[in-house]
């Protein structure tokens, strides 16, 4: 028989590191964890399962160094149809399921593919999971059961001056019938339910309930630990909701002027070769508030292109030059695909890629049914002035002015940091855990917060939270809180 340890002392725990000499798409080591969680992902990679293919190409010769992949998925409607028991099944939403990795090496393209696969894919299925547990009710018949319900001022998606002329969505009031799911305060833990089509990726809609809004993907992540998932799916929301206050708020970005050596020698190797090709990159920031965590977009615009002339990708994080990097590798699947597009009018890439994010240069913010289709309709000689404001208007700010993170920083410090900003703020974000039960490893997570802007396709955007009016004024940008007669409904330049 074995002695326990006595009280307070630490329990050894053994810990191994893994060592590829063999597969190119993995790091030369990874820790337990790491290794776990794209092995048990990769496990539901083969032709018949809901991760079927991821291609890369190389890049042509005007392309960046940065890999870029894209992903083949199962038929989400025909899955569906054969789990529920409704045969042909057609939500339209399996046509939305696309997606794909980034990186400037082939190991970060790898978990970038398989990371946005169980985001995007894999998170569909959740419905399926939590099909059971999904309450139905208004919020005066629940809160009058004692069900801790958000209510609908706590969360304004759409503006009234929308809901008026809009033929598909509804106005949320305490009386609206709807499907409700619960989550979990990030800060106080406290339970709350929110109407679960605000929430999840795929749902199936009650015969009877109204559209009140959508789900997008923005604020759902996936990662190696609950809170490294977390951690992202917050600052995805930050980025958001600073791209919209800049964009419908009819201010123009300020330009990153690079005034002091990159510490970074992923960013600092990149940007040098970029440097040897035609086109600039230049970086722009979006922030009107939430300083300490920047949020960037590294856009180029090629003048000497009639179509395909615009490519645009946007980064977040508590460190400039990290942000900074993430933006660059997001620009790189614009970048890839329309030059690719170019390149090779016939192959089967081009023809796919027309299929999907085909938009006509004279399209309305009605036409667009997903995010993608702005890079084109921007890159038309024709649109160029009416982006050409928001990238030559703003201000310069210098490199070293933004924050940078002390080399070294634990994970933990960077949490509490990122803690400490939401109870200074008031802000109690909403998680969801929509992880796979034979995930060990890898956690998904959605983010709900009610208290920023959300994100919205071009076509839909979701005008009503106060943010819009009152940040752009506060922050010395726009001379008076906006009406929703000021804002710029142009359709959002990605990202």
């Amino acid at each position: 028989m074995s002695t326990p340890p006595p009280a307070g002392a630490r329990t050894p725990t053994l810990h191994s590191e893994w060592l590829n000499h063999r597969d190119r798409l993995l790091k030369p080591s990874l820790n337990d964890v790491e290794f776990g969680a794209i092995n048990e992902v990769l496990d539901h990679y083969h032709p018949h399962g809901p991760l079927r293919t991821f291609t890369t190409y190389f890049r042509s010769g005007l392309g960046k160094p940065m890999y870029v992949a894209h992903g083949q998925y199962f038929d989400l409607d025909h899955v569906m149809s054969r789990l529920l028991e409704l045969p042909g099944l057609s939500t339209g939403f399996g046509g939305q399921v696309y997606g794909g990795g980034k990186g400037h090496d082939l190991f970060g393209t790898t978990a970038s593919s398989v990371g946005e696969a169980v985001e995007r894919v894999l998170g569909s299925l959740a419905y399926l999971t939590y099909m059971d547990r999904i309450l139905n009710g208004s919020y005066r018949t629940l809160t009058g059961k004692g069900i801790p319900c958000l209510h609908p001022e706590e969360f304004p998606v759409f503006a009234p001056e929308q809901l008026a002329t809009d033929p598909l969505y509804e106005a949320w009031t305490e009386d609206t019938e709807l499907g409700w799911i619960a989550g979990h305060r990030l800060r106080s833990g406290e339970e709350v339910y929110v109407p679960a089509q605000l929430v999840m990726l795929f749902y199936l809609h009650g015969p009877d309930e109204p559209m009140i809004g959508l789900a997008p993907s923005g604020g759902l992540a996936s990662h190696i630990s609950r809170r490294d998932a977390l951690w992202h799916g917050v600052l995805e929301l930050f980025e958001r909701d600073a791209v919209n206050l800049r964009w419908y708020g009819g201010v123009p970005l300020d330009r990153v002027v690079i005034d002091r050596p990159l510490k970074n020698r992923a960013l600092r190797r990149l940007l040098e070769t970029a440097g040897e090709q035609p086109g600039e990159i230049g970086f722009y920031l979006h922030n009107l508030d939430l300083h300490d965590y920047p949020v960037l977009t590294a856009v180029e615009r090629d003048g000497w292109l009639r179509r395909y002339s615009y490519f645009a990708g946007g980064g977040v994080s508590d460190d400039t030059e990290e942000a900074m990097l993430s933006a660059l590798t997001e620009y790189s699947q614009a970048e890839r695909s329309l030059r690719i597009s170019l390149a090779t009018p016939d192959w089967e890439f081009t023809e796919a890629f027309g299929r999907q994010f085909a938009i006509g240069k004279d399209a309305q913010a009605a036409d667009f049914t997903n995010y993608i289709q702005v890079i084109p309709f921007y890159g038309f000689e024709e649109n160029r002035d009416r982006v050409s404001w928001f990238y030559d208007g703003g201000e310069e700010i210098p490199l070293s002015e933004l924050p940078r993170r002390r080399a070294g920083e634990a994970p933990e410090r960077r949490w509490d940091a990122l803690m400490g900003l939401l109870a200074e703020r008031g802000w109690d974000p909403i998680a969801f855990d929509f992880s796979l039960p034979q995930f060990r490893h890898t956690s998904l997570m959605k983010v709900v917060m009610p208290e920023l802007s959300p994100p919205y396709p071009p076509q839909a955007p979701g005008l009503g939270n106060p943010r819009y009016g009152r940040v752009p004024f506060e922050a010395g940008r726009r001379e008076r809180p906006l009406t929703f007669e000021d804002l710029n409904t142009n359709p959002l330049p990605y990202p």
